[in-house]
């Protein structure tokens, strides 16, 4: 989900998988032809469908992430991995977050998530929100190397998910 260039460009050379991208495709942007429009919170897919799902900075902009988490939890095979990467404030005990019924503007958001289209910070208490949906968590860091050739943001760490 929000296949990220460089992940894809990689993923698209391996032979031995079938790997589908999806993205909300939103006015304004432009989607390559491999990336479907879809919506992380119906997700048109069985379920146990795939052994692995990365999800790539989009949670923060959706209000309803426990359903959306819950989705890739669905599709997910027994034993099956999501990589659900997100912005986090680590100084942050409590996410902070637009509520399901407020309706911020761009501006409103961008003064309070840091972007337009955001509708929380992440703190902390993200990895409990996984635990939860009935992920066990790991987080993993990675060097300077990977950061540069997969386009990630430094100092960023990959959060592990198992089904």
């Amino acid at each position: 989900m929000a296949p990220e260039e460089q992940i894809s460009n990689e993923l698209r050379k391996l032979m031995n998988i079938e790997y589908i991208c999806i993205d909300k495709h939103c006015e304004g942007y432009k989607y390559p032809s491999y990336v479907k429009n879809g919506d992380v919170r119906y997700l048109e897919f069985e379920n146990c469908t795939f052994d692995m799902v990365i999800c790539n900075h989009v949670l923060e902009h959706i209000k309803d992430d426990i359903v959306a988490m819950s989705e890739i939890k669905r599709v997910l095979k027994k034993n099956g991995v999501a990589i659900l990467m997100i912005p986090i404030d680590t100084d942050l005990d409590k996410s902070i977050e637009e509520k399901i019924d407020e309706n911020l503007t761009p501006a409103e958001r961008e003064e309070r998530f840091g972007q337009y289209d955001h509708v929380r910070i992440y703190g902390k208490d993200y990895f409990d929100r996984l635990k939860e949906t009935g992920f066990s968590v790991e987080r993993v860091s990675y060097s300077d190397e990977l950061t540069a050739k997969y386009g990630f943001m430094s100092g960023e760490e990959v959060i592990i998910c198992k089904k």
